[in-house]
């Protein structure tokens, strides 16, 4: 093992008293998550439990405000995945408190994330300290800060699918059982069904690999038998509840927010929903506050996040590197390609993501972003420099400061 000079380990505490800081803050504000509205998934984990789709009548809460639930044949619905339902199943066992069980487990989750991060990199020839400062990054200088920090319905199904792409990507950089990666994409496709788009690359990587046509041909077997399997599971699944396994429920929600009801107006996907998503994906900055709608004259906290969103380059801004580096190995290119075809329907589609801090859609992408630009740092650059390190601790404690702003601003999205 790489011995850790005196300067890293300095920084690996800093970092380590940063994260202890963000986790008792993560805890703090997770006990009061029991007051928020969206909390589907566990209300879904009931039902499951149950032996039932749909939401159970006496467990739906404030359904007239609600912008997720689906109203069909006098009964309600949710038209996200399962599987982050099934994950909080147990946490129906210790009914006494479901909600902060629930963001127990999301806690852990953030944990797993982080090591795994840590262990990608280190096996890509970082050094412990570099793994860690990315590590450290990818939970807390990216649009994941707003999702798992705060255990709200639908967040945690960011959280899940971060979590089973990592595992994919932390598989296919150790051992490569390709079956093992497939499953993990049909579970990620039993979460968010544009994450599973995510197959792509591994595809991709298989068909150009130097294997024999033989070899090619068995692990493109591997890897699609688990992903298919999950993929008919969902089908059934949507054809159980909507009576067509390609009926999602997207275009059946009940939109209260007449800005989102406007904007499916123009199509569940359309190309007139384009630049407003890359609007606020990649230009949006954060929005003054004033002391009254009559002057500009600022007051504390001077600047509120936009809960349509924040520009990629704010919450993360070392992603300027991706215009310094050079893509010109395979994996790279495969990389894009399946970047670029996650984010097309992303782009298309009328939500944005409202509300959120960040762009919490890109979080689909996100994973595979973050190891391209990493990735190929190392290979031009090798040890992250003094600089990137600086940015990703600035980047954290900006983030740090605008999220509490946000939940103090916009608390009333969530509350009943």
């Amino acid at each position: 093992m790489i011995p850790i000079g005196r300067k890293d380990r300095i920084l690996l505490i800093i970092l380590g008293c940063l994260a202890i800081l963000f986790l008792i803050f993560y805890l703090k504000i997770n006990n009061v998550s029991i007051n928020i509205e969206r909390r589907h998934f566990v209300e879904l984990a009931e039902s499951f439990v149950k032996g039932r789709l749909n939401i159970l009548e006496n467990s739906v809460t404030s359904k007239e405000y609600s912008n997720d639930l689906i109203f069909l044949s006098n009964k309600y619905y949710l038209p996200f995945g399962p599987l982050p339902a099934i994950i909080l199943m147990p946490t129906v066992l210790f009914n006494n408190n479901l909600f902060n069980w629930a963001g127990t487990i999301n806690w852990a989750i953030i944990i797993i994330i982080f090591l795994l991060v840590l262990k990608i990199f280190y096996r890509l020839k970082y050094t412990i300290p570099d793994s860690a400062f990315l590590a450290y990054a990818f939970l807390f200088s990216s649009p994941l800060i707003g999702v798992s920090w705060y255990f709200v319905d639908p967040y945690f199904a960011h959280v899940v699918a971060c979590l089973l792409v990592l595992l994919a990507i932390h598989e296919y950089v150790g051992k490569k059982r390709y079956w093992l990666i497939g499953l993990f994409l049909g579970l990620v496709a039993l979460t968010r069904l544009t994450v599973g788009l995510t197959i792509a690359f591994f595809l991709l990587e298989i068909a150009f690999a130097k294997y024999s046509w033989k070899e090619k041909i068995s692990n493109t077997i591997r890897i699609s038998a688990p992903f298919i399997l999950c993929l008919g599971l969902l089908l059934v699944y949507n054809y159980l509840r909507f009576g067509s396994p390609w009926e999602t429920g997207y275009s059946l929600q009940i939109l209260t927010v007449q800005h989102l009801l406007n904007n499916r107006g123009y199509g569940l996907f359309s190309f007139k929903h384009i630049f407003g998503n890359i609007y606020y994906s990649l230009l949006a900055m954060p929005l003054p506050v004033f002391i009254n709608n009559l002057s500009h004259v600022l007051k504390f906290p001077f600047i509120t996040a936009d809960p349509w969103g924040l520009s990629l380059f704010f919450t993360s801004p070392y992603l300027i590197y991706l215009f310094f580096l050079k893509y010109r190995d395979k994996i790279s290119l495969f990389l894009i390609i399946t970047i670029l075809l996650i984010a097309a329907p992303i782009y298309l589609y009328y939500g944005v993501g409202f509300i959120q801090f960040g762009y919490r859609y890109a979080l689909d992408f996100f994973p595979l972003l973050f190891f391209l630009i990493w990735k190929n740092y190392n290979d031009r650059y090798g040890a992250l420099s003094n600089g990137v390190k600086t940015i990703i601790i600035i980047s954290s404690l900006i983030n740090f400061y605008l999220f509490f702003i946000f939940l103090n601003h916009f608390f009333q999205f969530f509350r009943y």
